[in-house]
C-alpha cells in the first residue's frame, strides 16, 4: 500500500514539526487527528515530504474535506512564526476558529447564497481634500502601505466608504480592522446602511459558532466587507481587493498573551503577499507609521479640516497648583460644565483610572494596602465595597484598622472614574451622568447601550477612561477635561508622550463635531511643559517631530528595533541568575539593557523581570535573538520564558 507523508503542526511549545504517515492524499492546511505521545491531538498538516529515515505514526482521521487555511494563509503564518520566533504549531492553533479546535467531525463548509451589494444611502458629496485623498487610494492597483492622516471630524469614514464601493463594484472584498470591539456595532450599522448585509463583523465577543459562521461566509464571498478586531486578521476572504486600518496608531492592535504580534504589522505583511493596497487612517498616526512617511516607504494623503463648518474645539491649560478642586476637578472645571450643561449640552471627564481611589493608606504610620499576589497598589471600588488588584483582579475586604500599627486612621487618596461620578452626582443631581469604563461595560452588549444612552441624553455628564477616545461619534458634545495628565509627562516609560499625545488629540476630537464651539481643557501641575503648547494648538506633527528627533538622537524606536526578554518565577534570585546568564552572551551589533524588573513586577505570586535587546536593524536583532533563544532552550529550567518583538510597552 503506498504512503503519503506530511509534516505536522501541533499547538505545543516546540519548534520543529513533526512527520506523519496517511494511506490518501491530505490537502494541505487540513486538519487531522494524531497521536501524540499517548494523547490524541488536533494537528494541521502543513506540507507533505519524503519519507523519513524513522518510523512514523499514523495520521488517526482526515477532520477536513477543504482546507482550512490556503496556501497563501499558510505562507503567512510560516514568516510569522519566523519574525515573531514562536513555534509554528502555536501560531497556527492562535487562528484556529474555536469552533474547530476541538471537534470531531469535519469543517461544516456550508453553501451560502451570495447575493449583490446594494447602495442604500447616498453617497455623499466629499469635500475637496476627500477628493483627492479618494483619487490618490482609488489609484493603488497593487501592494502599497497609503496613509490617511486626517484629523478627527474630517470624514475618514467617508473616504473608506466610497473606496470600497469601487471595490465592490469590481467583485473585490474588503476588510476593515477596528481596534475595539466596542467600536464595531456602530461601524457595522454604517457600512450596512450604506451597503446591505454583504457587511459582516467578526470579533471574539461572538460565540464560536457565529464565528465560525463568518469564516466560512468570509470563505465562499458572501462576506464582502468585514469589519473585525485584530482575531480577523488571517480570515479566508475571497477576492481580497483592499485592507484597511482605522486608528492605526492604537495598541489594542497588539496581542499582549500567548502568542505576542502586532494585527497591524501581519495584515500589511499578508496585503505585501497578496499585492494588493492597504490602507492606514489615523488622525494621531503611531510614531513608527511617520517615520516610513518620513523615508517615503508609505504614501499619504492629508485630512486637515473638519467637513464640517465649524472650528476644532479650543484649548485652555490649567495650572492645578493656582486652582482649588475636589476629586481632581478644578474650580474652572465645574465652572465649565456648569455653562455646558444649562446650553442642553454634553461634558465630557476623562481620566483613563477606574475605580474609586487608587490608594488606601495609613496616615500613622504610612502602610499602603498592596495586593498579595502581584504587590502592586489596591484600588478602593466604593460600588463593591472593596478593594480590588487592576492586574490580577483580586478582591480583599475594608480593614478597619491598619494591619501594620492597629490605629483606626486609614483614609483613601487620589482619584478615580467612581470618585469622580459621586461628586459630580452631588453637583449636578439633576444631571444624567453616564460612566464608560471597564467595570460598566463587562456584560455583553453593556457598551452598545451606554453609546445609545449617550447620544438619547442631549444634556448629560460623561466621564470615561481611554476606550471613550476611540472612534465615538458624540455629535452634541461641547466640554473636554483631561484629568491628571502629569503621570504620563513625567513618566519614565519612553512611549508614554507619544500615548499622551495622541490621547489628548483624540478624545478632544470627540467634541465640536456639528457646527458648534467647544472647548477642552488640559488639567496639569507642569502648565509650563513644551510639549502642552504644541498640543494645545492641536499641532500633532510638531508634537511627534519634537519627540521623533529625540529619539533618533537616543537611537530608540522606531530608529531601533527592540525585543523583549521576559522570565517568571517566585524568586527574585532565579530570575536575576537567569537573566545575567543571557546577558553575558556576546552580541553582535545590539545593545543589551538589564536585567530589569518588568513595569508589572509581581503577578500571581511571581516575580517578572526581564532584559531589552535593541539594534538598529531588523535582520540584526533577529540574529541576536536567535542566539539567546537557543540558550533558553538549552538552559536548566528554572524560569518560565516569554518574549516581545517590536513590545508596545516595556
Amino acid at each position: 500500500m503506498k504512503k503519503f507523508f506530511y509534516d505536522v503542526a501541533i499547538n505545543r511549545p516546540l519548534a520543529q514539526l513533526y512527520t506523519y504517515e496517511g494511506p490518501q492524499l491530505v490537502k494541505i492546511g487540513s486538519r487531522v487527528r494524531i497521536l501524540f505521545g499517548k494523547k490524541e491531538i488536533l494537528g494541521i498538516v502543513v506540507k507533505r515530504t519524503s519519507q523519513p529515515a524513522f518510523k512514523t505514526n499514523p495520521i488517526i482521521r482526515i477532520l477536513d474535506n477543504e482546507p482550512l487555511f490556503s496556501k497563501h494563509q499558510l505562507k503567512l503564518l510560516d514568516w510569522s512564526a519566523d519574525y515573531y520566533k514562536y513555534p509554528m504549531g502555536e501560531v497556527i492553533h492562535a487562528f484556529i476558529p474555536a469552533y474547530l479546535k476541538k471537534m470531531e467531525g469535519q469543517h461544516p463548509f456550508e453553501k451560502e447564497s451570495i447575493g449583490n451589494f446594494l447602495i442604500h444611502e447616498p453617497t455623499l458629496l466629499l469635500s475637496n481634500e476627500q477628493q483627492k485623498a479618494l483619487k490618490d487610494i482609488q489609484a493603488l492597483d497593487s501592494f502599497d502601505v497609503h496613509v490617511l492622516q486626517g484629523v478627527t471630524g474630517s470624514g475618514k469614514t467617508e473616504v473608506y466608504l466610497q473606496a470600497i464601493e469601487k471595490m465592490l463594484r469590481n467583485d473585490k472584498s474588503v476588510l476593515v480592522l477596528v481596534p475595539e470591539i466596542s467600536l464595531v456595532p456602530q461601524t457595522l450599522k454604517r457600512f450596512r446602511d450604506r451597503f446591505g448585509n454583504v457587511c459582516y463583523a467578526y470579533h471574539s465577543a461572538m460565540t464560536p459558532k457565529e464565528r465560525m459562521k463568518v469564516w466560512n461566509s468570509a470563505a465562499n464571498g458572501a462576506a464582502r466587507v468585514i469589519i473585525g478586531t485584530r482575531s480577523s486578521i488571517l480570515l479566508p476572504i475571497k477576492n481580497p481587493g483592499m485592507f484597511i486600518i482605522d486608528e492605526e496608531h492604537d495598541k489594542s492592535y497588539k496581542q499582549h498573551e500567548g502568542f505576542r504580534f502586532s494585527a497591524r504589522d501581519l495584515l500589511i505583511k499578508r496585503a505585501q503577499m497578496l499585492d494588493i493596497p492597504i490602507l492606514l487612517g489615523s488622525a494621531t498616526p503611531s510614531f513608527q507609521t511617520i517615520r516610513s512617511i518620513n523615508d517615503s516607504r508609505y504614501s499619504v494623503s492629508y485630512l486637515k479640516e473638519r467637513i464640517t463648518s465649524g472650528n476644532p474645539p479650543s484649548f485652555t491649560i490649567i495650572d492645578m497648583a493656582l486652582s482649588k478642586s475636589e476629586a481632581g476637578l478644578s474650580q474652572q472645571a465645574f465652572d465649565a460644565i456648569e455653562r455646558v450643561l444649562k446650553q442642553k449640552r454634553q461634558a465630557l471627564i476623562f481620566l483613563n483610572r477606574r475605580g474609586y481611589a487608587p490608594k488606601f493608606l495609613c496616615s500613622e504610620c504610612g502602610w499602603i494596602a498592596q495586593c498579595n499576589n502581584c504587590e502592586s497598589n489596591l484600588v478602593f471600588h466604593q460600588l463593591e465595597k472593596r478593594m480590588i488588584c487592576h492586574r490580577c483582579e483580586s478582591k480583599y475586604a475594608i480593614p478597619k484598622h491598619c494591619p501594620a500599627c492597629n490605629e483606626i486612621s486609614l483614609i483613601m487618596t487620589g482619584e478615580g472614574t467612581e470618585k469622580i461620578e459621586h461628586v459630580l452626582e452631588a453637583r449636578f443631581f439633576d444631571t444624567k451622568i453616564i460612566r464608560v469604563d471597564r467595570d460598566t461595560t463587562r456584560k455583553v452588549g453593556s457598551m452598545q447601550n451606554l453609546m445609545e444612552e449617550i447620544n438619547q441624553n442631549q444634556k448629560s455628564i460623561l466621564i470615561g477612561t481611554k476606550m471613550l477616545t476611540k472612534g465615538h461619534h458624540f455629535p452634541n458634545l461641547a466640554l473636554v477635561v483631561i484629568v491628571n495628565l502629569d503621570q504620563s509627562l513625567i513618566s519614565l516609560d519612553p512611549f508614554a508622550l507619544e500615548d499622551l499625545g495622541q490621547q489628548i488629540i483624540q478624545v478632544a476630537g470627540r467634541a465640536g463635531r456639528e457646527n458648534t464651539p467647544a472647548e477642552v481643557l488640559l488639567q496639569t501641575s507642569y502648565p509650563n511643559h513644551p510639549l502642552l503648547g504644541v498640543l494645545k494648538n492641536g499641532k500633532y506633527d510638531i508634537f511627534a517631530k519634537t519627540i521623533l528627533e529625540d529619539r533618533e538622537r537616543s537611537k530608540l524606536p522606531p530608529y531601533s528595533y527592540q525585543a523583549v526578554i521576559r522570565c517568571h518565577s517566585r524568586s527574585i534570585k532565579k530570575n536575576m541568575d537567569a537573566l545575567n546568564s543571557l546577558a553575558s552572551i556576546e552580541f553582535k551589533e545590539a545593545e543589551i539593557f538589564g536585567p530589569m524588573p518588568a513595569v508589572t513586577a509581581k503577578k500571581g505570586g511571581n516575580y517578572f523581570h526581564q532584559i531589552i535587546i535593541q539594534a538598529l536593524s531588523r535582520n540584526k536583532l533577529s540574529q541576536n535573538l536567535d542566539v539567546v533563544l537557543r540558550n533558553i532552550q538549552t538552559a536548566k529550567r528554572t524560569v518560565k520564558w516569554t518574549w516581545d518583538i517590536d513590545p508596545v510597552e516595556h
